[in-house]
């Protein structure tokens, strides 16, 4: 499935869910029109790809797979981590810290349990409300042989059914983009009342620049 991100409000949605209006495709969050990229990135996507046109009945075939779709999971909780972090700051100012706390994170089990550090349950809770119960499960057995090979402990010729492998993918995607969407649209709502806190700022300061124009005006008035 395609999915796209919309470059407008950051939220992502699969092909199916943008609206077509007199030719232009249109988010339904912001209304915006034909501002979208592909998502995820053409990394990501790259390493799904390679591993869809693999052949499947290959004698290395298990490995393989599970090293590549292992290495595009982990960089979409990466991704995720990130903008779970970053919330409400800005980048210039704690990108490095948060660059930092995900290089003192490394692995893939201590980066599930950042994600519970940082949002509202654990990945595996966060991903059954997602509709998808049996995604983490998945990850797991992929996992577990992609460490195996990586350890050397084992051979080609180890058996993953291409059929998990498309359920993943499908499942990551599904999962992944919710996940965005969920902890980006509270950033979203963030960035609507600091506008609205920054609007009120610059009233006021105004009205303080027109007061003093004013005491000078009256002051000037009474010297004459």
């Amino acid at each position: 499935m395609i999915y796209h991100l919309c470059t407008e409000c950051d939220q992502i949605e699969p092909d199916s869910e943008w609206i077509i209006e007199w030719g232009n495709k249109t988010c339904k969050h912001c209304r915006a029109s034909n501002k979208y990229e592909l998502w995820p990135s053409t990394e990501i996507r790259e390493l799904f790809e390679t591993i869809q046109k693999y052949n499947s009945e290959s004698f290395e075939y298990g490995l393989v797979s599970s090293v590549f779709i292992s290495a595009a999971l982990e960089l979409l909780l990466e991704r995720l981590l990130f903008k779970m972090a970053i919330k409400n700051l800005l980048y210039d100012e704690v990108g490095h810290l948060i660059e930092y706390l995900l290089d003192s994170n490394q692995g893939r089990s201590k980066r599930l349990q950042l994600y519970k550090r940082l949002g509202y349950g654990s990945f595996e809770k966060e991903a059954k409300e997602s509709g998808y119960s049996h995604f983490l499960k998945h990850w797991n057995e992929i996992a577990k042989i992609r460490n195996k090979s990586v350890h050397g402990d084992i051979k080609e010729g180890t058996k993953l059914k291409s059929s998990l492998v498309e359920s993943t993918i499908s499942e990551s995607l599904a999962v992944f983009s919710r996940l965005y969407n969920k902890y980006n649209t509270e950033s979203i709502r963030y960035d609507v009342a600091t506008e609205s806190k920054r609007n009120l700022a610059k009233d006021l300061e105004r009205l303080k620049t027109w007061k003093k124009q004013v005491v000078r005006d009256i002051d000037l008035d009474a010297d004459d």
